[in-house]
């Protein structure tokens, strides 16, 4: 998929995204959200948090940092609202229990992860109330598609798996009976080949970044093997374009490499870790379809209902799939579906039904 005229129509359809903190939709889902939106989708973004503990680039909005002003989450906010509007998701941003409800929890151990209202600290009462929003959002929009991270959270940040475990409880919880649940993978061959790139980047095409920003090592980033992945979503350019708009918009979290004012298109962001990551011009995915009662497999929802992966089978002790899913009749390798496969078998699901 090459063009504008290339996007099919999925008027109707209905998608949400789950985020722990406003950049990660941008970061890790923009292209997929733009290209839904520019289908004619109904897409709406819940995020979890304000991301009030996020580290800031630049000296220009250091005092609004949670040990300065603490401000930062209400310019997060702000952000957002721009990403998604440069995505064109035209609900805007929707917080889960409202703006400001849940905080950043930061890392675990550190002194935010125990302020009442973090996102991730263990609380009974609190867990219950976080499931019951999720899952009136559910039943009030009726996704037949939910986006989440895998269960460690793309790199293991404690708000990153609460949504994972959040997604499935709320999933279970909700009268809507959501179709499909699809995570959030990187697979190591783009990493790879991504460090590989920068060994030669006069050949590659690349602008070496300025220090303090450098190229991306192996061990750098997390990475899904490739066998795993069930479906890539293709970014045509125009869609890029829009998500690179949309990243520029969290000037506050990342920057773009190259430097998008200039004659280059930006190929690379960095967060406050200076690593730069190749943008991608395809987003993938790992899917799980809602089964029947009489399936007999792993259930990584709750007790009440099962979402599977057609045709691997998972490991009983984790929610980590042990062989991958892209697989032929005869066993051998298959390419995973373009990205029209995460959601056009979904089509003639679109009125769904509620659960009882």
């Amino acid at each position: 998929m090459t063009g504008e005229g290339d996007i099919p129509d999925l008027c109707g359809l209905r998608v949400m995204a789950v985020h722990a903190h406003p950049d990660d939709e941008t970061i890790l889902t923009g292209g997929t959200l733009a290209l839904l939106a520019a289908a004619g989708a109904n897409v709406i973004n819940v995020t979890c948090t304000l991301g009030e503990e996020g580290e800031i680039i630049g000296d220009l909005w250091q005092g609004l940092a949670a040990a300065q002003a603490d401000q930062l989450g209400g310019y997060r906010a702000a952000e957002l609202s721009n990403a998604l509007g440069a995505l064109g998701v035209a609900a805007g941003p929707v917080f889960l229990g409202g703006v400001g409800a849940w905080r950043d929890s930061g890392m675990e151990g550190s002194e935010s992860f125990s302020h009442p209202r973090a996102f991730s600290r263990p609380d009974p009462r609190n867990d219950e109330a976080k499931s019951e929003q999720l899952a009136a959002l559910i039943d009030a929009h009726r996704p037949q598609l939910v986006i989440t991270y895998d269960p460690v959270g793309w790199y293991g940040h404690p708000d990153h798996i609460r949504a994972h475990t959040l997604t499935y409880a709320a999933a279970e919880r909700a009268r809507w009976a959501v179709p499909r649940i699809a995570w959030i993978v990187v697979p190591l061959s783009v990493l790879e080949d991504d460090v590989r790139a920068w060994e030669d980047p006069a050949a590659s095409g690349r602008l070496l970044p300025e220090p303090p920003l450098r190229p991306a090592a192996l061990g750098d980033l997390p990475g899904w093997p490739d066998e795993e992945v069930t479906h890539v979503v293709e970014l045509p350019a125009h869609i890029r374009a829009r998500r690179d708009a949309a990243l520029a918009a969290h000037a506050t979290q990342l920057q773009l490499h190259p430097d998008p004012t200039g004659d280059a298109a930006p190929t690379h962001l960095a967060l406050t870790n200076n690593i730069c990551q190749q943008l991608p011009v395809r987003e993938h995915y790992v899917s799980f379809d809602l089964a029947g009662a009489t399936n007999t497999v792993h259930d990584v929802g709750g007790a009440g209902r099962t979402w599977r992966r057609d045709p691997l089978v998972l490991d009983p002790e984790s929610t980590r799939p042990v062989r991958g899913a892209c697989m032929s009749a005869d066993g051998e390798g298959a390419t995973p579906p373009v990205w029209d496969g995460l959601v056009e078998d979904l089509e003639g699901a679109r009125g769904g039904q509620p659960h009882e």
